[in-house]
């Protein structure tokens, strides 16, 4: 199943959700990632959650960005419905 998240500054695409391969469209430029994929999608956000306190630094995704990921996903859900 093809996704595609549109910006006004760009896009995402993703050809399957939990193959962790995306291509990003910016402007006047792309790029294509590869993220690993883990059994459980959480937990690499748990283990870096874990050793950002254990370590004291910022965790990769800190509660800012996750409150603008579950705002956006809210809004999808709306549109869905």
């Amino acid at each position: 199943m093809l996704t595609c998240l549109y910006g006004t500054k760009g896009s995402i695409t993703v050809q399957v959700l939990n193959k962790g391969e995306m291509v990003v469209i910016l402007e006047n430029d792309w790029r294509a990632e590869s993220h690993p994929t883990a059994q459980n999608v959480h937990q690499p956000l748990i283990e870096d959650f874990v050793e950002s306190v254990l370590i004291n630094r910022e965790p990769k995704v800190n509660g800012e960005t996750g409150r603008m990921v579950a705002e956006i996903e809210e809004k999808i859900y709306e549109n869905n419905n």
